[in-house]
């Protein structure tokens, strides 16, 4: 069941939209959460290009209205307007996606979020206790951060670019993606994370990355760090490294409080779990500011 902890019912169906760099996932969701069907397709090289083919592949899951449509897209957000304003896998400026989404759904709410967000919203409600919280880093191409709260993402932080935060690294100053991402571990060690297995090698990984996260939970106090993308899928070669290089470096300071570092649980999924959730969500307090 792709989404077993999505926990409240939906009012109707929904359409979910996980647009990514070289693919987009769409899927159909009833009441109960569920998937009940999904395509995926190339992402067109051009906005003007992509919109027709996500309405024609929306067309072919359902010729049904939707309750709402949940879009995943890396980049930033205009979230009251949806419009994604820039996204740096597809090049997109000031994409009114909502709106052109509403010329075919007219009425129906659009909410577009970032995907790291979504993914780190899904993994933090995955978690056995969803109240704490919750630092999620998507290792890939760059590093993405996402900060959830009690199992909803904090609306202070949205906008937070975690992978960007500026370091002195081999005497230089460098963001933190540039040494830490999957992205680098390949350009140094000239294997990807799946064909990596040098404990030296993951030693200095889990350094670089437990750098970023001791440093974003000086200002977060988070309890976990949930470690996602395609390097978090490999979470058990370095799993107890990593926490033990965030332990060494907590000891620095007393005052910033130590997370415990875990895996991602569904890294192919989160996106699109996100976008579930983010949905059910969005419902709950539609009807909480309607009842009041």
């Amino acid at each position: 069941m792709i989404n077993n902890f999505v926990h409240a019912k939906l009012s109707n169906m929904i359409i979910a939209i996980d647009i990514g760099g070289t693919k987009t996932l769409v899927a159909t969701v009833d009441q109960n959460g569920q998937v009940t069907n999904k395509i995926k397709f190339p992402s067109p090289p051009t906005y003007q290009e992509y919109v027709p083919a996500l309405i024609d592949n929306i067309k072919q899951l359902t010729n049904d209205k939707p309750s709402i449509i949940t879009v995943g897209c890396a980049g930033l957000i205009d979230r009251s307007a949806g419009i994604i304003k820039f996204s740096p896998n597809l090049h997109w400026d000031n994409a009114p996606l909502a709106s052109d989404i509403n010329n075919i759904f007219p009425d129906t709410p659009v909410i577009i979020e970032n995907d790291a967000n979504l993914a780190g919203l899904s993994e933090a409600n995955a978690l056995e206790n969803i109240n704490q919280r919750v630092m999620y880093i998507t290792f890939s191409t760059g590093v993405g951060t996402a900060f959830m709260v009690n199992g909803a993402l904090e609306p202070e932080l949205l906008d937070s670019e975690g992978g960007h935060v500026v370091f002195e690294h081999d005497g230089k100053m460098t963001d933190w993606e540039s040494f830490a991402a999957g992205k680098a571990i390949v350009e140094k060690y000239g294997k990807q994370a799946s064909e990596l297995d040098d404990p030296v090698a993951w030693r200095e990984i889990s350094k670089n990355m437990a750098i970023g996260i001791v440093n974003a939970n000086a200002i977060f106090m988070g309890d976990v760090a949930i470690i996602g993308g395609g390097v978090g899928t490999y979470f058990e070669k370095y799993g107890q490294m990593l926490n033990e290089e965030i332990e060494s470096l907590i000891k620095i300071s007393k005052m910033v409080k130590q997370p415990l570092a875990v895996g991602a649980k569904h890294a192919e999924e989160a996106v699109m779990l996100g976008c579930i959730i983010n949905a059910q969500q969005h419902e709950q307090r539609q009807q909480s500011t309607t009842n009041r």
